[in-house]
């Protein structure tokens, strides 16, 4: 009969390992249920004083940076038209500027023309002073 105490022995630490392993099972459950509890906790408090203001930070600044974009988008569209503006009065300068320069030129064209006239008339005239002089001082006429 020692190979029935054996076995009985052997059944009783199985059964003593198989407790063991339940009682440590149940352990951990109730432990990990007792963690998860805490941590609900934990997560309901910090929603509760945390996550509303938190929330309210987050809403503001959205506002705000709508408030801004629009803005953005108002100076944009006056960037634009000033522009635009600028890019009429721009052509309209230089329009202007182009006819006074053609104006200009045409003036210095008449006054050359005219520098060239009095030029040809003043050279004209002094040759017809000097064959003048040159008459009077050769009276024969050689």
């Amino acid at each position: 009969m020692a190979t029935l105490d054996s076995t009985h022995l052997v059944l009783w630490i199985v059964a003593g390992t198989s407790i063991a392993h339940l009682l440590l099972l149940i352990a951990g459950a109730v432990w990990a249920h007792r963690q998860f509890a805490r941590f609900s906790r934990e997560m309901s408090r910090l929603e509760a004083t945390h996550w509303q203001g938190l929330m309210a930070r987050t809403d503001a600044m959205l506002a705000d940076l709508h408030t801004i974009a629009g803005r953005a988008d108002r100076v944009g569209r006056e960037v634009e038209r000033v522009a635009v503006t600028v890019q009429d009065m721009l052509s309209t300068v230089s329009w202007e500027v182009d006819r006074a320069t053609r104006g200009a030129r045409v003036a210095m064209d008449l006054v050359e023309g005219v520098y060239r006239q009095a030029s040809s008339f003043g050279a004209g005239l002094r040759a017809g002073i000097q064959e003048l002089l040159s008459r009077r001082q050769d009276p024969h006429g050689s």
